[in-house]
């Protein structure tokens, strides 16, 4: 359902919205420069994905969309002999809103494959392959429907205000409460939960042979809250206001709201190193051909003769190297 607040038609964007989208479309096109550079260095890498790619895939293929998608709508709002149309307002506000949904699934399923693989030492992508991609799809087709149905209950409707975004209303309290709970609260309590119980773990596993596994898997945790952090910074309080009611914010808040979600599509090109080795590895060749290329030096290290700590023989230094290098595969 679409409430339009003027006539059947909103032709383009105000003064003041106008100016604020002269903002954030440098951002959109550094965003764009950076993921094609991520996908430029995936190709002439030939970096391979398998499954257990899926979430960090789904993840970037995502903020592709959204920015693919502002520069649709800049370009309709920006031109006055185009005006927007019901599509449009789906755009900016339904599909936008799935997409960011999608986000956080994908990563909420990647911390519950990481936390598996750590507590019971087993690779989901492998065991349970076919699972893993039922569910995936599953839950695409859920996320939609549970859209679909508010709208086609008028639960939640399309406002559009003459000059300015098509934004979302939802005139059904539980509805409200349901999508703030499921959406956003569940998610971000449930990838908290295994990040932490995954750390607990590895501080009570203590034989020889683990060392590496657990010196590898902290590191993994690690840098996934740490790139998590970030994103819920930047990402949280979109999805948050959105379900409260976006017609009770003022233009600053909405302004602060959406630039901080635009960042975090931005940035995501270079921070999906800390999300998947197969982009680190990417940016890491990238950075050693540039610093070949200039001349750049290497900073030495030096390391006393004799370590203080416990000298591996041959066989536990072959069996370490063979486990990181199975690690950094699956």
């Amino acid at each position: 359902m679409i409430v339009e607040s003027c006539d059947n038609i909103t032709i383009g964007w105000n003064e003041v919205t106008l100016s604020i989208n002269h903002v954030f479309l440098p951002i959109v096109f550094i965003g764009i420069f950076l993921h094609s550079i991520l996908w430029f260095q995936l190709f002439l890498y030939k970096i391979k994905f398998d499954l257990s790619c899926i979430f960090s895939l789904g993840y970037v293929l995502t903020d592709i969309f959204l920015l693919n998608i502002y520069l649709i709508q800049y370009f309709v709002r920006t031109h006055s002999l185009i005006r927007s149309w019901d599509v449009s307002c789906f755009l900016e506000t339904y599909f936008v809103l799935y997409l960011n949904v999608l986000e956080s699934f994908c990563l909420t399923f990647l911390s519950i494959a990481r936390y598996w693989q750590i507590i019971f030492n087993q690779n989901i992508y492998t065991l349970y392959r076919h699972c893993i991609i039922s569910i995936s799809i599953i839950l695409s087709i859920l996320i939609l429907i549970n859209m679909i149905v508010q709208y086609k209950f008028g639960w939640c409707i399309i406002i559009q205000k003459p000059g300015s975004r098509c934004s979302l209303a939802f005139s059904n309290v539980p509805v409200r409460i349901w999508n703030e709970i499921v959406v956003f609260v569940l998610p971000i309590l449930i990838c908290l939960y295994v990040s932490i119980r995954s750390l607990m773990y590895i501080r009570h596993t203590h034989s020889l042979q683990m060392t590496i596994l657990r010196n590898h898997h902290r590191r993994l945790i690690y840098r996934f809250l740490f790139f998590y952090t970030i994103w819920l910074i930047l990402w949280g309080p979109y999805v948050f206001v959105t379900y409260l009611d976006i017609e009770t914010m003022t233009d600053e808040m909405e302004f602060i709201v959406v630039i901080g979600t635009t960042l975090d599509t931005t940035i995501d090109g270079i921070l999906l190193c800390e999300l998947d080795r197969s982009f680190e590895i990417a940016w890491r060749k990238t950075f050693f051909w540039l610093r070949k290329k200039f001349r750049l030096k290497k900073t030495h290290l030096v390391y006393p003769i004799v370590e203080s700590r416990m000298i591996l023989d041959t066989k536990d230094a072959l069996f370490i190297k063979n486990v990181e290098e199975r690690l950094d595969e699956g």
